[in-house]
């Protein structure tokens, strides 16, 4: 079993596991890899600093191995994520153009997050079907089973919607709300020429992402252009997103511009960067797409998801922070009911498209 190739060290009250090969895996109580460590956990006296318990050091050891090969790869802490739906703290039109019914229109919603403890998930935008509004909601993926220290910090999240009839739009989130102006669609006519300014969407690239926006509030000249909306450098595809540009709108792709490779952040868990490119390093099926009782029982990239429905087992997922390329090939993000091999635990993430 696992403790014959292991022991434990006590180093200036740590606990420091060790395999056969004589690596450090990790210090009790410091986490140098995102990764959860426990709280005062202990083992009859062993961990918590009192010393050997009253069978001395051998059972001790043999106490400390029961619990690793009981606890098997999850450890002593296992950490799996929820769904779970946030506290909006603000909302903002990100949109100082007039708008009309034949182009997109981007809000901004903030909301608290603790980084080391959530991870973003896509926001949902849900028009009513009987009147002129619409609700945006917040959701994040959080870790059940970690401790998170840290207070939590705003975090300013864009969404691009589109409002498609003439009228004024009540569009809330959480407790707040605000008010649109859509109006009909103007002149010039739809073109098979993409223009970089623009009054419609169909005046756009559509079939690489582009929609017609316009600047943020506070910023001159009023101009709209055809961009590629994005939140993170993975929704461009290759490119990569910047979050402030001096004229036209914000959180847009940018054209020649590498997602990864020298001065570039890493890719994302389970991506490797070749030629500028993060690619996913996984592929998804039921092999990789199984049950799991914790993030270790999961491949690079995958997580721990706990399943909407309570009681329904939890499966290791590529968790979704908004709807861009994040699954590779024949996945995409999205709801689980779109999920056509009806494994998803849980809305965005990605599930099978046929």
């Amino acid at each position: 079993m696992l403790g014959s190739l292991r022991s434990w060290i006590a180093v200036a009250g740590a606990i420091a596991l060790v395999d056969a090969c004589g690596d450090n895996i990790k210090p009790h109580g410091l986490d140098d890899d995102g990764g959860v460590e426990p709280d005062g956990a202990s083992v009859d006296g062993i961990i918590d600093g009192s010393g050997a318990g009253d069978g001395g050091d051998v059972d001790a050891t043999q106490a400390i191995d029961a619990a690793i090969d009981a606890a098997g790869a999850c450890g002593l802490s296992p950490v799996t994520w929820r769904l779970e739906e946030k506290t909006v703290t603000g909302l903002a039109h990100g949109d100082r153009a007039p708008v009309n019914v034949s182009r997109s229109t981007r809000f901004l919603v903030t909301v608290k997050m603790q980084p080391s403890c959530e991870e973003p998930a896509m926001l949902v935008f849900t028009p009513d079907a009987l009147k002129p509004s619409g609700r945006i909601t917040a959701f994040t993926f959080k870790a059940v089973g970690k401790t998170c220290p840290e207070p939590a910090v705003d975090v300013v999240r864009p969404i691009v919607v589109h409002l498609p009839t003439r009228d004024v739009w009540a569009i809330s989130a959480g407790e707040h709300e605000v008010r649109v102006n859509v109006a009909l669609s103007p002149a010039p006519a739809c073109t098979d020429t993409p223009n970089p300014t623009c009054a419609r969407d169909c005046q756009c690239a559509t079939t690489r992402g582009e929609v017609c926006l316009g600047n943020e509030p506070g910023e001159s000249p009023l101009t709209t252009r055809c961009v590629r909306p994005c939140e993170y450098d993975r929704d461009c595809g290759g490119q990569q997103c910047l979050g402030e540009v001096a004229v036209g709108p914000d959180h847009v792709c940018a054209a020649g511009a590498a997602e990864c490779g020298e001065g570039r952040p890493e890719c994302p868990a389970g991506h490797a960067c070749t030629a500028g490119v993060c690619t996913p390093e996984f592929v998804l099926g039921e092999e990789t797409r199984h049950p799991c009782t914790c993030d270790a029982e999961c491949a690079k990239g995958l997580r721990c998801v706990e399943s909407a429905t309570p009681g329904q087992v939890r499966r290791c997922e590529v968790v979704c922070p908004t709807s861009g390329p994040w699954c590779g090939d024949k996945h995409a993000c999205g709801a689980a009911n779109k999920d056509s091999d009806g494994l998803a635990a849980s809305d965005s993430v990605c599930g099978a498209r046929e």
